[in-house]
């Protein structure tokens, strides 16, 4: 699941609002953030803005077909037309809510609502990136109740040594998808 800018030919908005198919009426501007971190440490931030449309997109892997589409202004959260995708596959198209295993999806789709939606109604495995919603500079937390076990925001669990203070990442044993758990 994914969404694309899709720029108009026109440059903004006109003020003529009179729908004679001589100018954009529906067309908005949208905005897209990228941020991340060079190997070096320092921070980046792109930020791309564009007048007219985006395309949604869910898309089966597998066979590199679109599944479902639809096209809003630019200015609509990618989460809100993830949320009407799902409810008009749904009516029109269920079989393929019912043999899908996984919905992968960005850090634009990180929503509690959506990833219950997916898991507890559909069955389906979300892989969705996490968006670092630590307000703080810690890169890792401690585990409470665990010196020497630390976690990051996108809960990766580490042991530390406590002799050289090496990080080292701990394996997951798997999905145990009876209690709804990691195995510890």
């Amino acid at each position: 699941m994914d969404s694309k800018a899709v720029a108009s030919f026109a440059k903004r908005k006109n003020k003529n609002k009179t729908r004679d198919g001589r100018r954009e009426t529906d067309a908005d501007y949208g905005r897209k953030e990228y941020r991340g971190m060079h190997k070096d440490g320092t921070l980046w931030e792109k930020i791309v803005k564009w007048f007219g449309y985006k395309l949604h997109l869910i898309v089966d892997v597998t066979y590199e077909l679109p599944v479902m589409f639809s096209v809003t202004k630019a200015s609509e959260p990618d989460i809100n037309e993830a949320h009407r995708m799902l409810m008009q596959m749904e009516k029109k198209q269920p079989i393929v809510l019912e043999v899908a295993k996984t919905m992968a999806a960005d850090k634009a789709y990180d929503d509690t609502k959506l990833i219950t939606i997916l898991w507890d109604q559909y069955n389906i495995k979300p892989v969705i990136d996490i968006r670092n919603m630590w307000k703080d500079e810690d890169k890792t937390r401690v585990l409470e109740g665990k010196a020497n076990v630390v976690y990051d925001y996108k809960g990766t669990v580490c042991c530390v040594c406590p002799e050289t203070g090496i990080q080292r990442r701990m394996a997951v044993g798997g999905f145990e998808k009876d209690r709804n758990a990691l195995w510890e």
